[in-house]
């Protein structure tokens, strides 16, 4: 390798974590570490592969690959920053505008290896897995669209032995199965997360959508995605779903594949939100609260039945929009000119809702003060701010003072709420005056 990872560093940052109370954090460093170790030590026989990671274009350039840049003409428009917010999320919010106009690219590759592997979300058995797409060339480059998970794959040992170092990556080829793509296929590729899914790859296909004798490869989709298709031009007869599973990683062989580079997400919201709304219902709720009740522990909001009162008195609907048919689900969200929502993997929903509503999002004050830097510009920059949608947040109090994570319930003052909504429905007053 021409970079390695310093251990006896790793080791002392480690123990300082331990000794300072973060414990989580000691043991992913211990394990992320652990895994350099049993990498660096197959590299030298043989059996792990060592990768630069470069961004598309990058990647295109250096295997000679034609890279086509496409016109940004959506996603325009004034940033509204809420009075509310705290100087974290308003940092967040200046990095990621100086990182959201990427270019648009679709590249010509003449040979390439897709990789798939999945793992259960959460960590659970019996649960669908989630997917993990990933491009390398014959000249041994590995294409990520998003370094953000590399560290997090690495602990999770997502590739059964990876390990990162900067901009480098080993993987485990070892036991792998091999398979191939139709040649000329578009790689659209999928995630099962509903908000990723939305945001981070059916986006794509405002880059290029599939023609008959192109097909458009995904992993495997659910019902409520195959849903989706019709509405951004896709012919469901111009699928392919690949096989993905998990903790087992399939090499697709591929020629003359054309990869699409991801789309800045307020360009996403916009360019899906006027697909979906194209075809939305003649009338629905003004008013609406997205609860996760019932999809307990990870409901975020614990005092929901509380909220939910509040808001119902205010003339809100809420709405368990996992439980309804994606058609439903368009016709709740067209019309509202208010949605009250938690921060996490419902954010996708924004893609489906009125272009001019008000958006009042509940998020964890411990998580919203502290975030990582990887968090604060993905979480709450690129899906809060990049949503296109005005946004007044409101901080509960978690329910485990320590819990910093996104996932962290917490509890909302009725008081507070009540503000916020005041505030979102002045707001909704003056963008419909």
């Amino acid at each position: 390798m021409s970079e390695t990872f310093d251990h006896t560093a790793i080791r002392v940052i480690a123990q300082q974590l331990y000794r300072s109370g973060h414990e989580t954090e000691a043991k992913q460093l211990t394990v992320l570490a652990q895994a350099m170790n049993q990498a660096q030590a197959r590299l030298s026989t043989g059996m792990m592969h060592d990768f630069r990671v470069l961004s598309p274009r990058a990647w295109a350039e250096a295997n000679g690959f034609p890279a086509v840049e496409h016109p940004m003409d959506d996603g325009d428009g004034d940033l509204y920053l809420d009075e509310g917010l705290l100087p974290s999320w308003r940092a967040a919010a200046a990095a990621w505008q100086a990182k959201e106009r990427q270019p648009l690219l679709s590249i010509a590759a003449a040979r390439a290896t897709v990789t798939t592997i999945g793992w259960a979300l959460h960590g659970q058995t019996g649960q669908t897995c989630d997917e993990q797409f990933d491009v390398l060339s014959p000249a041994g480059d590995f294409l990520c669209y998003d370094p953000y998970w590399l560290p997090w794959l690495a602990h999770k040992g997502v590739f059964g032995c990876i390990a990162v170092a900067r901009q480098r990556l080993m993987m485990d080829f070892s036991g792998s199965d091999e398979a191939s793509l139709p040649p000329g296929s578009i790689l659209v590729t999928s995630r099962s997360n509903w908000s990723h899914w939305l945001l981070d790859h059916l986006s794509r296909v405002r880059i290029a959508v599939p023609r008959p004798g192109r097909k458009a490869v995904f992993g495997p989709l659910r019902p409520s995605q195959r849903r989706c298709l019709p509405y951004v031009g896709i012919d469901p007869a111009d699928v392919v779903e690949v096989e993905v599973r998990c903790t087992r990683l399939i090499r697709h062989a591929a020629e003359d594949l054309t990869v699409l580079s991801p789309v800045p997400k307020k360009m996403a919201f916009s360019w899906l939100r006027d697909r979906f709304t194209a075809r939305r219902a003649a009338d629905g709720p003004r008013r609406v609260y997205l609860s996760r009740w019932r999809q307990r522990p990870r409901h975020r909001v614990d005092n929901d039945v509380e909220v939910s009162a509040l808001l119902e008195a205010r003339g809100f609907r809420t709405v368990h929009i996992e439980t309804l048919e994606f058609a439903d689900q368009l016709a709740v969200l067209a019309h509202a000119e208010v949605i009250v929502m938690s921060l996490g993997g419902d954010i996708g929903n924004l893609a489906l809702c009125n272009p001019a509503a008000t958006v009042v999002m509940l998020t964890s004050r411990l998580y919203a003060e502290t975030p990582p830097p990887e968090q604060a510009c993905r979480e709450i920059a690129a899906y809060v701010f990049g949503c296109g949608l005005p946004v007044v947040p409101v901080y509960g109090e978690p329910l485990t003072p320590e819990d910093r994570s996104l996932d962290a319930p917490a509890v909302y003052a009725p008081a507070v709420v009540d503000a916020a909504v005041d505030r979102a429905l002045a707001l909704a007053r003056q963008r419909s005056s």
